[in-house]
């Protein structure tokens, strides 16, 4: 009887040990294409989306990296529309506002889902996400009207929550950033957006 169980514990044996093996590869590849694609992501930008201004002869690119392990930031360009701005290598490189027109930061990845220009009444570009405007760009005069770079330190740094250290607590930091980013930016814009005529 042992002439028989031992071969057959060996070819279990064997065939455990490949299935590891196996196993083991897939999973060291998985972590090293995971590990290539966060260092890209805080080395180089990502193109999120190109806006033409119509009639205006410019266009303006979103684009986006992470900072660290899961903070993002979107970086909002302004060209003319023969420019091909997307394949300038200064704009490619993580973490460079050179020639940003604005940008900003989700520290706590805040309101990460879903960014996205849009451009409003005509003569707004208007950057949002997490379902919240978070920048406004006049097109016309050229200037920037609202954007907060890292709404989360412009939140801590604000007064109206102060004197409440039960709002700093993890569980209820979201709710608050959310909130803050409600009244001051988000409501900010709306107000500006809905008094054009």
């Amino acid at each position: 009887m042992e002439k028989w169980i031992n071969p057959i514990a060996k070819g279990i044996g064997i065939a455990v040990l490949v299935t590891l093996v196996v196993v083991m590869q897939g999973l060291i590849m998985s972590v090293g294409i995971l590990g290539f694609d966060l260092f890209y992501q805080n080395c180089f930008k990502t193109h999120l989306q190109t806006l033409e201004a119509p009639g205006k002869n410019m266009k303006f690119v979103l684009m986006t990296d992470l900072a660290g392990v899961g903070d993002r930031s979107w970086y909002v360009y302004k060209s003319p529309v023969v420019i091909d701005v997307i394949q300038k290598v200064e704009m490619r490189i993580g973490h460079n506002t050179d020639g940003v027109l604005f940008w900003n930061y989700s520290e706590t990845g805040d309101h990460s889902d879903n960014a996205k220009l849009e451009i409003l009444k005509g003569k707004y570009l208007v950057f949002s996400r997490g379902g919240l405007y978070h920048s406004l760009y006049d097109i016309d005069t050229g200037q920037v009207l609202v954007n907060e770079e890292n709404p989360f330190v412009a939140w801590l740094c604000s007064e109206e929550d102060e004197n409440s250290p039960e709002l700093m607590r993890p569980q209820n930091m979201k709710t608050t950033l959310d909130s803050w980013v409600r009244k001051n930016l988000h409501a900010k814009i709306e107000k500006i957006l809905n008094d054009i005529e």
